[in-house]
């Protein structure tokens, strides 16, 4: 009975009982759609008051777990409607009992989410909260192969950047992570496995970070190379099929391949796109006309980038202005 009352934030008769009654649902012994016995005989077996069977019962419906209907009773609802997210549950479901597919259940979850907060956390932590996670992957590291002891600085790691995400609903999926710090042993060594490419990425990421600063730094761009650079390899045949579709109306399948043409036959005459005339693109589709030629250039091409992180230069200075003022509160 002892493990059953583990998981539970409540306390006394009322966290027996709780638990007693969630774990019997979880585990199967009242499936989905079955009736829960009448308050007489769980006060009976509890001596627990039938006011006291109520609000447990108001518990687990606020988890999903159950409805109360008039004349019908309480009884279990499907497990869709679960909350498995929440802290009892999730011990009720994965508590001394976890098997293979309990375990495999959580960390693909984990998968789901903690790229996600981990991207999160590259852009949004503090300096403090970065020496925090420094000192956390020292005692990881420290731990080596011993499960029980890489288990705690584990569970602080995956916390942390839960937290560091910024997100206070990614944060608050702290429970999902202390069950799995309960986890039988043989599943915390799994755990391990993924944690060398975690350190590996670290420091490949410090050092990518460092000798980016420094090519940055030092950098003296030559505009006429960087132009050049911009319109090799027919880098606005892009544009030309986006133009056959927005002034031609053709379907873009066609744009695709009359764009093909095109690049084939500047290929072959060793020129860019905007070295063709006009009767070598009216060869190839005779509804071109010469206003084709104000997609071609790269400087129009680049400009023509507008959205959210695009090419243009009013794009490209709002970013610049974003970064120097997010770098300078750091």
């Amino acid at each position: 009975m002892a493990s059953r009352m583990a998981g539970s934030s409540h306390t006394g008769l009322h966290a027996r009982l709780l638990n007693e009654i969630g774990q019997s649902i979880v585990s199967g012994e009242y499936a989905p759609g079955d009736q829960l016995p009448n308050g007489e005989d769980w006060s009976a077996s509890y001596g627990a008051s039938r006011t006291g069977l109520r609000e447990v019962v108001k518990v687990l419906a606020g988890k999903g777990m159950v409805e109360m209907r008039p004349r019908t009773g309480t009884r279990v609802r499907p497990r869709r409607d679960w909350n498995f997210l929440d802290p009892d549950v999730l011990h009720w479901r994965f508590g001394p009992r976890t098997t293979p597919d309990d375990a495999r259940s959580l960390f693909e979850l984990r998968r789901a989410i903690e790229p996600t907060a981990g991207a999160l956390a590259a852009e949004r932590a503090t300096q403090e909260q970065i020496d925090e996670l420094r000192a956390i992957l020292a005692e990881m590291d420290k731990a080596g192969d011993d499960g029980e002891r890489f288990a705690v600085p584990d569970l602080a790691f995956h916390r942390a950047i839960l937290h560091m995400s910024g997100n206070e609903l990614i944060g608050s999926l702290n429970a999902l992570l202390i069950v799995m710090k309960g986890l039988p042993l043989a599943y915390q060594k799994d755990m391990q496995e993924d944690k060398e490419q975690a350190f590996d990425a670290f420091e490949s990421l410090e050092l990518d970070i460092a000798a980016t600063t420094g090519m940055v730094r030092d950098l003296e761009p030559e505009a006429a190379n960087l132009k050049k650079a911009a319109g090799s390899g027919f880098s606005t045949a892009t544009d030309l099929a986006d133009w056959l579709v927005r002034a031609l109306g053709l379907p873009f399948r066609e744009a695709h391949h009359v764009t093909g043409r095109a690049v084939a036959l500047a290929e072959s005459r060793k020129v860019g796109l905007e070295k063709l005339s006009l009767a070598d693109l009216q060869s190839i589709h005779p509804r071109i006309t010469d206003a084709v030629f104000s997609v071609l250039t790269v400087r129009n091409s680049v400009k023509s980038r507008t959205s959210y992180g695009g090419t243009a230069p009013a794009q490209v200075k709002k970013q610049v202005r974003a970064w120097k003022k997010r770098l300078a509160r750091a």
